[in-house]
């Protein structure tokens, strides 16, 4: 069964603290992501404008790296929780951190 909590999100009743921080974490993850889509949205408006100078164009491209190298970190640490978290799920149950219960080789 279901509630929503307070950012209109469903919330699975019982679920562990450790389920409901990995939930933060990656809705403060989804947030930064989206910001910095909007900015890197932006650097590309203002070059096909072509509103930028050869230093700001420089300045830009710098900018738009910086935050598709951060964008990826972040993503990638998202992602290494929850395979994490699913890990700690299954041995909670009495599986095999990795293990889907799937025959190996299928």
């Amino acid at each position: 069964m279901t509630e929503e909590n307070h950012g209109g999100q469903p919330e699975v009743q019982g679920a562990g603290e450790g389920q409901q921080m990995l939930g933060r974490a990656l809705e403060n993850t989804l947030a930064n992501l989206n910001l910095s889509i909007e900015r890197m949205e932006e650097i590309v408006r203002r070059f096909e404008a072509g509103e930028a100078d050869l230093d700001e164009s420089i300045s830009l491209l710098s900018e738009a790296n910086e935050l598709a190298v951060a964008s990826s970190k972040e993503l990638d640490q998202a992602v290494q929780k929850v395979v994490y978290q699913s890990d700690e799920g299954q041995q909670d149950e009495g599986g095999t951190p990795g293990d889907s219960g799937e025959p190996r080789g299928s």
